[in-house]
């Protein structure tokens, strides 16, 4: 009877042990994890920002549409996928939605700066208020018009100023 005392608590230990070690494992794994989002974030905004920098418009876009913003969409795309899960314990779909933050952090610095420097404009030409609809513009000008909104033609849903 002590035998079988002594050899169960020696089995719940070793199990207790076993645990605390894949813990240990996974918080190491899930340390190194973050730290290659942290780099991965970081690598793409330098990158990109780096190409809009050395655009003479300030971004980098393709038949209208900025570059950040379509690889945001992308490696987004691409992580929800599935492409990216090799096997059930491997799945690298993170790394594909960090370059997608870095490149939507920096499709929203630019826009925001973009914004925060028309303001300043019209607060020093004397104009207290910057009105609504120019901030709208400049924010649905850096992608091209839809063509069709909720099945219609575009043109039935444009707002047109009173001249």
């Amino acid at each position: 009877m002590a035998f079988g005392n002594f050899s169960s608590a020696i089995v719940g230990r070793v199990r207790r042990l076993t645990s605390q070690i894949k813990d240990a494992q996974q918080e190491r794994t899930d340390g190194l994890k973050t730290m290659a989002q942290s780099a991965e974030v970081g690598g793409t905004a330098f990158a990109l920002a780096f190409l809009n920098g050395r655009d003479p418009n300030g971004t980098v876009a393709f038949h209208g549409i900025p570059l950040d913003l379509t690889l945001a969409a992308v490696a987004h795309a691409l992580g929800f996928s599935g492409v990216l899960r090799f096997s059930r314990d491997d799945d690298q779909s993170y790394q594909a939605h960090a370059v997608g933050n870095g490149a939507m952090a920096v499709y929203a610095t630019r826009m925001g700066t973009m914004l925060g420097q028309k303001s300043l404009q019209s607060k020093q030409q004397g104009q207290t208020q910057t009105t609504r609809g120019e901030l709208v513009g400049e924010v649905t000008g850096a992608l091209p018009p839809p063509r069709y909104v909720h099945g219609y033609p575009a043109e039935r849903w444009t707002v047109r100023r009173a001249a």
